[in-house]
């Protein structure tokens, strides 16, 4: 029987006509079926012995099995039932690539789920909370900490504002991250930092005035905790043309350096996702190229000396890679093509080639990791043998609802953490643990 056809026959229990037999038996073995009932017996005829004895007791059972029904029909158009896991992203088996720029791999069908795909913290393997950032169609963005029942709460629920790029410090008490005050008329994003439980917003940026400063972004600490970079946009000789750079702040005494090789302006790229080397000598970062209509139109992966110096590039422009995070052990980079940030925003990229890679820090030995669908804003987790990454379901809607998913470092063991019904999310990032 057709969801059409379910609709139609519901409509009698607001009617004086009869449900057909046929429908009722259906809907008890869908019921069955769907909603993990045990075997019960079937709805009698109606107008049989069991009906011409209960008279309007038996109409009210019958209305209380279509209503149940018409329950799980709804929950079926709206996503599916809250104990039903998420679908997972396709698993690819194609061979790694050796060049720089890599094919889309065959995809092979979405598996089927099963119990181990069920959502669950417990496929994270160190138990360090979990930020995301909540990336809602409306833009109200705010920092969300996953609970174990896969709730979410607000972080920092007391501040208004949009809250979004948050990063860990080395030992877990902080948490670096960017706001956009909606009172402020200039519309600046500024760091703020607070303690783990997030009851002790202040700001960072407290220097970042016209003309040297516009705004600071996509914070991130330094290995020992002294120092954190971001993204500063300044005002290029006091007119019009922003420029976008990645600067470093001395957290001890609040002296910014910026570091000019990584200036560009805003017209023609913006920087991203600044990220440590473990031994702190080199930054990772992103750059958007920029359209003429201000959209991204592609991105690279670039790596800077600590001290300013040696600004070059690590992927190559036809990967479309951003996003990057250091391996704990500095020996790689994971990196994600065509970055989830822009393509979900905008909706205009292409989403056959949003994969994960690694790569190594002088560019060799691309690899790509095999999971494969609408995946990105990976990470890895506190305790360095996993990942954290985002999938966006996309079935029918648009542009999906991103969850949270989890693989060890070589790509396997792929598990949700999220849940399907939960806050969407991307961007997670686990907090380190003794």
């Amino acid at each position: 029987m057709t969801d059409e056809r379910l609709r139609r026959s519901l409509r009698v229990v607001d009617s004086r006509e009869q449900p057909d037999l046929q429908f009722a038996e259906h809907l008890h073995d869908r019921l069955v079926a769907e909603l993990g009932l045990g075997p019960t017996p079937k709805p009698q005829p109606l107008g049989g012995p069991s009906i011409r004895r209960r008279g309007r007791v038996g109409w009210l059972a019958v209305a209380a099995v279509l209503a149940l029904g018409l329950f799980g029909l709804l929950l079926s158009q709206l996503g599916g039932a809250p104990d039903r896991s998420p679908p997972p992203p396709i698993q690819t088996t194609s061979a790694a690539p050796s060049a720089a720029v890599a094919a889309t791999p065959s995809a092979a069908p979405t598996p089927e789920p099963s119990p181990s795909l069920i959502a669950s913290l417990d496929a994270l393997g160190t138990d360090g909370l979990v930020i995301f950032e909540d990336g809602s169609l409306n833009g109200d963005q705010r920092l969300h900490v996953l609970q174990p029942d896969l709730s979410s709460r607000d972080f920092i629920p007391d501040q208004p504002g949009l809250q979004r790029r948050a990063a860990w410090n080395p030992d877990g008490s902080r948490i670096a991250y960017g706001l956009t005050d909606l009172t402020d008329i200039r519309g600046r994003t500024l760091i703020w930092e607070t303690d783990a439980e997030g009851s002790d917003p202040h700001p960072l940026s407290e220097d970042c005035d016209r003309p040297v400063c516009l705004e600071e972004n996509d914070p991130a600490y330094s290995p020992d905790g002294s120092r954190l970079v971001f993204v500063r946009t300044r005002a290029a000789n006091g007119d019009d043309s922003p420029q976008s750079l990645v600067a470093i702040r001395n957290l001890e005494s609040g002296e910014v350096t910026e570091l000019e090789a990584t200036s560009r302006a805003v017209s023609e790229g913006v920087n991203y996702h600044p990220r440590w080397s473990p031994d702190g000598d080199t930054i990772a970062y992103g750059v958007a190229a920029m359209g003429g209509d201000g959209a991204a139109v592609g991105t690279t992966v670039r790596l800077v000396g600590a001290d300013g110096e040696n600004d070059r590039q690590l992927t190559d422009p036809g990967l479309e890679a951003g996003d990057p995070e250091w391996a704990p052990d500095g020996s790689k980079l994971l990196v994600s093509t065509e970055p989830i940030r822009y393509w979900y925003s905008q909706n205009r990229r292409g989403p056959d080639r949003m994969h994960l890679y690694t790569v190594r820090p002088d560019g060799s030995d691309v690899r790509q990791l095999p999971v494969d669908g609408l995946v990105g804003g990976a990470t890895w987790t506190s305790s360095g043998n996993q990942i954290l990454f985002t999938y966006v379901v996309a079935e029918g809607a648009n542009p999906g609802l991103p969850i949270l998913y989890a693989m060890d470092a070589d790509g396997s063991n792929i598990r949700p953490v999220s849940a399907v019904y939960g806050r969407p999310g991307w961007y997670a990032v686990q907090q380190p643990v003794p």
